[in-house]
């Protein structure tokens, strides 16, 4: 901030009479001249240090990432109007203010009544979204389900999409389920003809489904999804963990191969697979497995220092792999580029019946590039004594000490809030170890109806967050009771309220929420102003004095 200006004006002098005793400023008496002095000398340093509290007060009050949202609001900018239902979205940045948000659709006219592709982009931060539009080229003739898109960007220009698919694609392919993929080098505004990710699409007869796709940044992009298929009989017919690689932004692809590579003589299942890099050449790929550690469901990691050429051996990312009975899944995790890596995933084991049997969130670290990881431990904090279920938890990181994880949940929150489904939320600053206690992310979680389900968060590393997830909730009649897709950014504006991202080009309205902090920033200006005025009475009375 710069220097206050103009504190000797006229202006700043008659403010300074207001407020200052009249004798603070007359010349009659010599001794009347030195006791200013003295109170000149004593005002500065008391203002200084009223000034530097204040400003620290309001440091410490200011919203942290992911400590207040926006009020919900409708992404797709038809959801007072469609009657179809949009879900499972997910959401990426270019971190230069550009964001992708695709997600899956059935029942539209102008597309056909199959599952299709989706896609919105915003181009500030996400307060305004374009109106949603098919990503998958041929949706309009399609008579194939598209499911379960996923987007990704290397910061330069080149986005990629992909998806699982039923479609033949005129023919070209089989109707099993398939790897798609899409590119755009447009900030998402168009998008090439959908194409088969597996190369082996036409021949294959085993379901491809759930990808996931992450790149480094610097031309390695990997592809992984679970998938039934035997690969012309080297590997089982029980689902296993495929990957494929581009080093030409997704144009081209590798042919499948198994990731888990016990794939030949495994006989447990494989699914869910989640892909991570830090950008730096280390990758890690989690999923969760029956069989492999026991007859419950665990987490599994391997790890690949090559681009994703080849894994090691799968490995439990639970430690208690061995020994616990709960089924854990749907990992997903995150790294700040610096060692650190996150893995949170949703779970019915009891830690030892340190926790209830309900599904809870559970959490585990590694400081070693997913070599060695931590004991699991619960994220929420309440799953010592909640009852309600939590599922599909997403975690994010801004590389820069934050990490936001987001769940939703059936749980009243101790009667607080419905049990309705609504989205939680939990940060931490110190890599994982602790985490907040747990809070609601969507602001009208205590009074609303419907369900909200499936979020996913997303920053840009430059202080901007966003949450998308889909929801039946009708905000109050505004939209219909279809799942549709809302979203929500972090931090809401500490002043005046929040601001509701909109769906259209009109500008954001300010509104009172409950999830506003209060005006610190506006006091620590009032102190500040203050301050000054104390500092140009001290300077006034010594610019007397020295004449």
């Amino acid at each position: 901030m710069d220097a206050p200006r103009g504190t000797g004006s006229p202006e700043c002098c008659r403010l300074l009479f207001l407020w200052a005793p009249a004798r603070l400023v007359r010349q009659e008496a010599v001794g009347e001249v030195g006791a200013m002095k003295r109170l000149a000398l004593v005002l500065l340093p008391v203002a200084v240090i009223a000034t530097s509290v204040v400003f620290l007060i309001s440091l410490g009050a200011a919203a942290s990432p992911g400590d207040t949202w926006t009020v919900p609001a409708a992404l797709n900018s038809n959801a007072a109007s469609d009657s179809g239902a949009d879900g499972a979205p997910h959401v990426t940045t270019d971190g230069a203010g550009n964001w992708v948000a695709v997600w899956d659709y059935a029942d539209d006219p102008n597309h056909g009544t199959d599952w299709d592709i989706l896609a919105a982009r915003s181009a500030d931060n996400g307060v305004t979204w374009t109106a949603p539009a098919a990503l998958n080229s041929n949706a309009a003739t399609d008579s194939g389900n598209d499911w379960s898109p996923q987007v990704t960007t290397d910061g330069a220009g080149n986005w990629v999409a992909v998806w699982w698919s039923e479609d033949d694609l005129g023919g070209t392919i089989g109707t099993d389920g398939d790897i798609l993929v899409s590119r755009s080098t447009d900030y998402g505004a168009t998008w090439t003809a959908a194409a088969t990710l597996n190369t082996n699409a036409a021949t294959d007869s085993g379901y491809d489904v759930s990808p996931e796709v992450t790149t480094d940044g610097a031309s390695n992009w990997v592809a992984v999804w679970q998938s039934g298929d035997s690969l012309g009989g080297t590997i089982g017919t029980d689902y296993d963990i495929l990957v494929s690689r581009s080093t030409d932004n997704g144009a081209t692809w590798t042919a499948p191969v198994a990731l888990n590579t016990n794939a030949a003589s495994d006989s447990g299942e494989d699914l869910a697979p989640q892909v991570t890099t830090d950008g730096a050449g280390k990758w890690l790929a989690a999923w969760h497995s029956y069989g492999t550690f026991g007859w419950d469901y665990d987490i599994v990691v391997s790890r690949s220092t090559n681009n994703g050429a080849t894994w090691t051996a799968p490995a439990a990312l639970n430690s208690n792999a061995a020994s616990d009975s709960g089924w854990d899944y749907a990992p997903e995790l995150a790294t700040d580029g610096a060692g650190n890596w996150v893995a949170v995933w949703q779970s019915n084991e009891n830690l030892g019946g340190t926790i209830g049997t309900d599904p809870d969130i559970l959490v585990a670290r590694s400081t070693d590039n997913g070599v060695t990881w931590m004991a699991p431990a619960a994220l929420n904090s309440n799953a010592a004594s909640d009852s309600g279920p939590d599922y599909t938890p997403n975690v994010a990181t801004d590389g820069a000490g934050n990490w936001v994880a987001v769940w939703d949940s059936e749980d009243s929150l101790g009667g607080t809030i419905g049990t309705d489904g609504d989205v939680l939320v939990s940060r931490s600053t110190d890599n994982g170890a602790t985490w907040t206690a747990v809070g609601t992310l969507n602001t009208n979680a205590a009074n609303d109806s419907g369900h909200d389900a499936f979020p996913r968060v997303a920053t840009d590393g430059a202080g901007n967050w966003l949450t998308v997830w889909e929801s039946n909730e009708n905000l109050g009649g505004t939209i219909g009771t279809d799942r549709d897709i809302l979203g929500s950014r972090s931090p809401a504006p500490a002043v005046g309220g929040t601001i509701e991202f909109q769906s259209d080009a009109s500008a954001p309205s300010a509104q009172q929420s409950d999830s506003a902090v209060p005006p610190y920033g506006a006091l620590s200006g009032i102190a500040a102003g203050a301050a000054i005025a104390i500092a140009a009475s001290a300077w006034y009375a010594r610019r007397r004095w020295v004449r």
